[in-house]
């Protein structure tokens, strides 16, 4: 009877564990990994640290049907226009007269253009 109850909680912190491995590809900044691992050997601490401290929130509000960015992607609202520094090509804010990482001057006419120069 206890081996048979430790298979089934096994299989349940194995489940919580692959849902939160493949919940945090999307949903946090962290690594999926560190995530699956502390819900498969923390069982129901390791998911309220995962749903507490691990997912972003959404600013749609989430729910069925919401999309998220992906992760590494920032969506375009709320974000103020970048250019690209000409000598470094670090991102800067367009307000900015120059580059805080080399210090060269940056050229007022390209503002959130792509990464790359196009003639």
């Amino acid at each position: 009877m206890l081996f048979a109850l430790f298979v089934v909680y096994t299989a349940l912190c194995l489940a919580a564990a692959l849902w939160v491995g493949y919940d945090a590809r999307t949903n946090s900044p962290h690594s999926p990994l560190l995530w699956a691992s502390t819900a498969f050997f923390g069982g129901i601490v390791g998911l309220l640290l995962y749903a507490n401290l691990g997912r972003r929130p959404h600013a749609g509000g989430g729910g069925v049907g919401a999309t998220s960015a992906g992760r590494g992607e920032r969506s375009g609202a709320g974000t103020p226009p970048l250019r690209d520094c000409p000598n470094c090509r670090a991102r800067e804010l367009a307000s900015a007269e120059q580059c805080r990482f080399c210090g060269s001057a940056l050229d007022p006419d390209t503002t959130d253009g792509p990464w790359f120069a196009t003639q």
